[in-house]
């Protein structure tokens, strides 16, 4: 499951934010998204895009002078002669600072999961299990909803086993606020523009 998050890192240079490569690649994150558009910044707070941020006519594509500021996914397509630009969603549009990405607290969440019943049974009740789901609302509507039972009402036809389990996200935006950090040692001050789509 996924929201596509479309955006572009900035550094400021001589007073003015200029595009910046990065090695972050933008796959779909629910999670990600979720951390940025509620806990960083509520919906009510977005601030849209920066006054100084460029943007084709359309309102929704920023132009780009190289590949190179392509997320690393997309650079594989480019051709030659039309231009390049980075669409950037068509909601939600804001930007954060470098700083308000790497300083904020990871959440620690309780998510009710499910665990392929051979991983749970290989799984030690503490750490965060190998392999997990989160549980759906609709979940009893499945062709195979027998399936599932928590840990005190597993049988041999068990596929599936339902736990709540407080997940600390850290390891899971560990790739992007990493990212961000590295940015922030090579540019100092940098903003994340971006928006939802």
């Amino acid at each position: 499951m996924g929201i596509d998050i479309y955006w572009v890192f900035q550094a400021c240079k001589d007073d003015q934010w200029v595009d910046i490569s990065s090695e972050y690649n933008g796959d779909r994150d629910y999670y990600l998204y979720n951390w940025i558009d509620t806990e960083l910044q509520p919906p009510a707070s977005r601030r849209g895009f920066p006054p100084d941020f460029l943007l084709d006519d359309d309102g929704n594509t920023h132009p780009l002078e190289t590949a190179d500021l392509l997320p690393p996914c997309k650079r594989k397509y480019v051709s030659g002669g039309q231009g390049l630009y980075q669409f950037m969603g068509s909601w939600g549009y804001s930007w954060l600072s470098g700083e308000e990405i790497s300083s904020a607290p990871i959440p620690v969440k309780r998510l009710e999961i499910w665990l392929p019943i051979d991983v749970y049974r290989e799984w030690d009740g503490r750490s965060n299990p190998k392999l997990w789901h989160e549980l759906r609302d609709n979940w009893q509507e499945g062709e195979h909803s027998e399936r599932y039972a928590t840990p005190e009402t597993i049988t041999n036809e068990t596929w599936r086993v339902i736990i709540e389990w407080d997940y600390d996200f850290k390891e899971h935006f560990e790739y992007f606020v990493c990212e961000v950090r590295r940015l922030i040692a090579i540019h100092g001050k940098i903003r994340f523009v971006f928006g939802f789509g």
